[in-house]
């Protein structure tokens, strides 16, 4: 079975699974980092890279923690 990848490419993608932390911005995380008087783990200037999923769940651990209210 031959699989064209221009056809793959076309389908439409849907996102499944996002956690509304790892949706912020990094200006977002940035006030409310300094609003809780804690340092970021990563650098919040430029885009964000991580050395590996430990890295990044370790992160999303510590965007989690900045949300502690509904606003």
């Amino acid at each position: 079975m031959t699989v064209d990848v221009g056809i793959i490419r076309a389908l439409p993608k849907v996102e499944l699974h996002v956690h509304l932390e790892g949706t912020f911005e990094s200006g977002r995380l940035r006030q409310l980092s300094q609003e809780r008087g804690l340092d970021p783990p990563i650098s919040l200037d430029g885009p964000v890279q991580f050395s590996g999923l430990s890295q990044f769940l370790g992160c999303l651990d510590w965007c989690c923690g900045l949300v502690i209210t509904t606003d």
